[in-house]
């Protein structure tokens, strides 16, 4: 999680995504854990979006669900990174 808050780690992360599917399971369910705070950051919800784009159905589910929540959708789509973030 420290390396996607990183301004130059976060490509590192976005490459191997890209990259190595077989990490995207692993990648996908630590982000999805903290999710909502990284979204709000802006080098990590770069990686964010890159997971949302490349998981798989149900890792696309889990990150979905996370970022639905009634409370912080409003501040989501409000914040300059996440509104791009929920916009994916």
């Amino acid at each position: 999680v420290q390396l996607v808050q990183d301004p130059f780690g976060n490509y590192v992360v976005q490459y191997v995504l890209e990259q190595v599917p077989a990490y995207r399971p692993n990648i996908v369910g630590q982000m999805a854990m903290s999710i909502v705070e990284l979204s709000r950051q802006k080098f990590s919800s770069n990686v964010v979006e890159k997971c949302l784009q490349l998981a798989s159905p149900e890792g696309q589910a889990m990150m979905v669900t996370q970022l639905a929540q009634k409370d912080q959708m409003l501040q989501l789509l409000q914040d300059p990174y996440a509104n791009y973030v929920i916009q994916r």
